[in-house]
C-alpha cells in the first residue's frame, strides 16, 4: 500500500469511495446529495480546498482521508478493503499531519466507525441531535490528543 497526495484525477475514484462506503456503511443514512453534485463536490471543492491523500495498492486508489487543519473532514475506504489496515494508514497519516491534535465528526450510529476511532485513542467530546449536519443524523465529535498517546507510551 502506498499513500500520497490526492490529484484531481483521482477525483472521480474519490468520489466513487465516498458513495460506496458511505451506501454500504450506513444503508440509513439520509441522501441528501445526488451522485453527480457528489463528483462535482470532490473534484471542485475537497481536492483544491482540503489536504487530501489517497492510499494505493497496486495502484488502484482504496481509501482516501481529508484533512483541514485539525479536523479529519473524511476518511473512507472502499468496499473490499476495509479491515486491511488502509484505514489505519490514513489516519495515522492524518496524525502525522496535525501532529498535536485532531478532530473529528461521525454518525452515532455508526458503531464500526466510533469503535475504529476509540480504539486509536479518540475521545468523545461532543453528542448531538444532528440539527447542525445536512442529513439531520446525530452525530458524535471526537479528538485525539497528542499528549494522551504519549501518556500511553
Amino acid at each position: 500500500m502506498k499513500l500520497r497526495r490526492a490529484t484531481p484525477e483521482n477525483a472521480i475514484a474519490i468520489a466513487e469511495i465516498h458513495l460506496t462506503a458511505r451506501r454500504e456503511a450506513m444503508p440509513w443514512l439520509a441522501v441528501v446529495h445526488s451522485d453527480a453534485e457528489t463528483h462535482a463536490w470532490v473534484g471542485g471543492v475537497l481536492i483544491p480546498e482540503q489536504n487530501v491523500w489517497v492510499a494505493e495498492v497496486d495502484g488502484v486508489v482504496v481509501g482516501y482521508a481529508a484533512i483541514k487543519g485539525a479536523w479529519l473532514n473524511d476518511l473512507y475506504v472502499r468496499p473490499g478493503y476495509q479491515g486491511q489496515g488502509v484505514g489505519s494508514a490514513l489516519l495515522a497519516n492524518a496524525m502525522e499531519l496535525s501532529p498535536a491534535e485532531l478532530n473529528l465528526w461521525t454518525f452515532q450510529r455508526n458503531a464500526n466507525a466510533r469503535r475504529f476511532y476509540e480504539r486509536r485513542g479518540f475521545a468523545v467530546v461532543e453528542l448531538t441531535d444532528g440539527a447542525g449536519n445536512e442529513e439531520r443524523e446525530p452525530d458524535i465529535r471526537y479528538r485525539w490528543v497528542a499528549a494522551a498517546r504519549d501518556a500511553m507510551t
